[in-house]
C-alpha cells in the first residue's frame, strides 16, 4: 500500500540513515526495503511525522541504551569482581592457614574460584535485570530482516577479539604504575610502599577500571554488528519499542524482582557458571604462580618487607596482561559451546526419560495383561 504523501520525508530520511550506515547490497536487499517502508507508516501512526522528530526519537534512544549499557552492564559486569578482589587483597587472603598461603598456585586456585563465583552471581543477576530495560539492545538483531543478522561464528569471533582487546586495553595501565608510584615517592632506591601499590593495583586498576571496561564494551556492542539507528529503523517490532518509550518511568521497574530471581536460578540451571568459575580459578592459580616467582627473582637482596622493587612489581603485571587477555578470550569462546552442550545434554535427557517412560507402560501393559486401546479410526478394536 502506498504511503501518505506527508509520510514521504520520513521515509526520505529514514532511507537515508539506513543508506548511510549499512552495506549497499543490504540496503538494496527486497526485505529491507519493505520493513523501512512498514515502519516509515508505524513511526507515522506514533506522531513521528517529520524528520526531526525522527532523529530526536532516535538520539534519545541513544542516550539512554548508552547510559544504560555504560553505568548498567559496567556495573553488573565488573563489580563483582572489583568487590572480591578487594576483599581478598585487603582481608582474606591474610585469613588463610600458613600452609596455604606458602602455596602460591594453590593460593590463587582458591581466590580465583571465589573471586569467579562472586563475579558470575552479580552478572547473572544484574544482566537479568538490565538487558530487557534497553529500548533497542543487542536482542534486536533477531527482529531484523534475514540479511541482516550476523553470522553466528562471525560474531563469535568478533566477540572473542573485543573481549582480550578491552582486556589488554584495561591491564595496560597497571603495568606502568609501580613506576609512577616511584617516581612519586622518590626515595631513590626505585623501590615503593607494598601495600599501597597492591591496593591501588587490585581495587583501582584492576577492579574500578574492569568496571569501566566492562561499561565501555556495553556502549560498544549496542551498534557492533548493526549501527544502533539502522536496528533501531528496521526492528519489525518497532510500534512496540516506542511504547515502551512513552511510558512512565515507575513502570519500567515493574518486574525486576522477579527478573533477578530469574537471572540468580540460572546459576544453577546452566553449566556456564560452573565453566566460567572454573576457568577464572585455574587462570588466576596461574597467575599467582607466576607472579611468586617472578617477587623471589625479582625482588633485591636486602629489601625491607614492606617494600618492592618497582621494576619487579611492573614485571608481575605485564606478565599478567596476557594471562587476563588470554582468559577473557577462552571465557569469550567457551560460554556458547558450553551453552550449546548443556542445552544438548538437557534435550537428550529429556528425551531418553519420555522414552524410558514409554517404554515403562509398554511394558507395563504386556506384564500384567492390560488390553489393547480401541482403534477410533476404523471404529474396531485392533
Amino acid at each position: 500500500m502506498p504511503l501518505p504523501a506527508h509520510a514521504l520525508p520520513v521515509l526520505h530520511s529514514a532511507q537515508d540513515m539506513v543508506r548511510a550506515l549499512l552495506e549497499p547490497t543490504q540496503a538494496r536487499d527486497a526485505a529491507v526495503v519493505r520493513q523501512l517502508r512498514r515502519n516509515a507508516q508505524v513511526l507515522l501512526d506514533k506522531g513521528i511525522d517529520t524528520p526531526e522528530k525522527l532523529q530526536r526519537f532516535l538520539s534519545d534512544a541513544w542516550r539512554h541504551d548508552a547510559l544504560l549499557g555504560f553505568a548498567g552492564l559496567g556495573f553488573s559486569n565488573g563489580a563483582g569482581y572489583m568487590a572480591g578482589i578487594t576483599a581478598a587483597n585487603e582481608k582474606l587472603l591474610s585469613l588463610m592457614p600458613a600452609d596455604l598461603l606458602r602455596d602460591p598456585a594453590r593460593l590463587g586456585l582458591l581466590a580465583g574460584l571465589g573471586i569467579g563465583a562472586l563475579d558470575m552471581l552479580v552478572k547473572a543477576v544484574g544482566n537479568a535485570v538490565i538487558a530487557p530495560r534497553f529500548y533497542n539492545g543487542v536482542s534486536g538483531l533477531e527482529r531484523l530482516p534475514g540479511v541482516l543478522r550476523p553470522h553466528m561464528h562471525a560474531e563469535r569471533i568478533r566477540n572473542v577479539g573485543l573481549s582480550v582487546g578491552f582486556s589488554v586495553a584495561k591491564n595496560l595501565p597497571r603495568v606502568a604504575e609501580p613506576l609512577v608510584q616511584a617516581a612519586i615517592e622518590g626515595r631513590g632506591d626505585h623501590s615503593v610502599n607494598r601495600v599501597w601499590a597492591d591496593r591501588i593495583d587490585a581495587s583501582l586498576l584492576d577492579g574500578f577500571g574492569g568496571m569501566l571496561a566492562a561499561g565501555a564494551r556495553g556502549v560498544h556492542t549496542l551498534s557492533q554488528a548493526v549501527p544502533y539507528d539502522a536496528r533501531m529503523l528496521l526492528r519489525s517490532d518497532l510500534g512496540d519499542v516506542i511504547d515502551r518509550m512513552r511510558r512512565p518511568w515507575r513502570k519500567s521497574l515493574r518486574g525486576i524482582g522477579p527478573a533477578a530471581l530469574e537471572g540468580a536460578a540460572s546459576l544453577v540451571t546452566s553449566p556456564v557458571p560452573v565453566a566460567v568459575v572454573a576457568t577464572v580459578g585455574c587462570f588466576v592459580a596461574e597467575l599467582f604462580a607466576a607472579g611468586a616467582t617472578i617477587d623471589r627473582a625479582g625482588t633485591p637482596a636486602g629489601m625491607p618487607a614492606d617494600r618492592a622493587d618497582a621494576g619487579m612489581l611492573s614485571a608481575k603485571r605485564a606478565s599478567s596482561v596476557l594471562l587476563m587477555a588470554l582468559m577473557s578470550g577462552t571465557i569469550e569462546l567457551g560460554v556458547p559451546c558450553v551453552a550449546g552442550g548443556g542445552a544438548y545434554v538437557a534435550r537428550t535427557v529429556r528425551e531418553g526419560l519420555r522414552r524410558t517412560s514409554c517404554d515403562l507402560m509398554a511394558w507395563a501393559r504386556h506384564r500384567f495383561g492390560a488390553q489393547p486401546l480401541p482403534d477410533i479410526e476404523a471404529g474396531r478394536r485392533s
